[in-house]
């Protein structure tokens, strides 16, 4: 007599827990929407407030003493760079105008892209982490408004400095984490942490000096070591893959 044999499911067990990590329930759910909107809808307010007072800086010719705002990076224009310009015919305004426009269509396109990642994943916290990282390194670290916002009215400056440490720390960290939340191999989340406290004297403390020889070299060797990690990391995860690959490979043609 034939034994009836009844097919075994395969076993999903061992990725409930990992499953269950990775996405947010109930409260939790709530309390993370609610302030990602949140830093947004601020991170947003301060940008819309800082292209006026951007336009009005780049318009600005700098001294030639290089006695420019404090904040790195505002890009107002030296003598010698404005007698560039003249000689391809463009003004002083067309500058400030152009720099604005950049920096707002590079800001549309990271918002965009973060608010539809929000709308549609926001219960995956790996997904919620990347659409903060983009919100914030569009609107706070990588654009140049709020700086100028800062420089025109220093009132604004902890919530400027808070927004810009928060975007370069979250998108450094992304590098390194995404795209399963997990820093592989492990010893890159040490890179990520000395990176990571580098940055904290940049946007936090008054008298850390600007651009000089020193913090140019300080951030050339941080900038190196963290750009190593990363492509240790690609090259890792890359081998992994491969490896897999293969594996499956050769077990499918032991199987047949």
């Amino acid at each position: 007599m034939n034994r009836l044999v009844v097919p075994t499911p395969p076993a999903v067990a061992s990725d409930r827990p990992q499953q269950t990590d990775s996405y947010l329930h109930g409260r939790r759910l709530l309390l993370a929407r609610a302030g990602w909107l949140a830093v947004a809808a601020a991170a947003l307010a301060l940008f819309a407030a800082g292209i006026p007072a951007e336009f009005v800086q780049l318009a600005v010719l700098c001294p030639s003493s290089g006695n420019c705002p404090p904040q790195d990076g505002v890009g107002q224009l030296l003598p010698a760079g404005l007698n560039a310009l003249h000689d391809l015919g463009l003004s002083l305004s067309f500058f400030a105008t152009y720099a604005v426009a950049l920096d707002v269509m590079v800001a549309v396109v990271y918002s965009a892209v973060a608010i539809l990642i929000f709308w549609h994943k926001s219960a995956e916290r790996m997904a919620l982490f990347v659409a903060l990282a983009l919100l914030m390194f569009a609107t706070a670290t990588f654009t140049e408004n709020m700086y100028a916002l800062a420089a025109a009215h220093p009132r604004w400056w902890p919530p400027v400095a808070a927004l810009n440490f928060l975007g370069a720390a979250s998108f450094g960290l992304f590098l390194y984490i995404f795209p399963d939340g997990r820093f592989v191999p492990r010893w890159t989340r040490w890179v990520a942490l000395a990176w990571l406290a580098w940055q904290i004297p940049k946007y936090w403390v008054a008298t850390w000096p600007g651009l000089n020889t020193l913090t140019i070299w300080l951030d050339g060797v941080v900038w190196f070591v963290a750009l190593i990690a990363v492509v240790c990391i690609a090259a890792v995860t890359t081998l992994g893959k491969s490896a897999s690959s293969k594996f499956s490979t050769v077990g499918a043609s032991i199987a047949a």
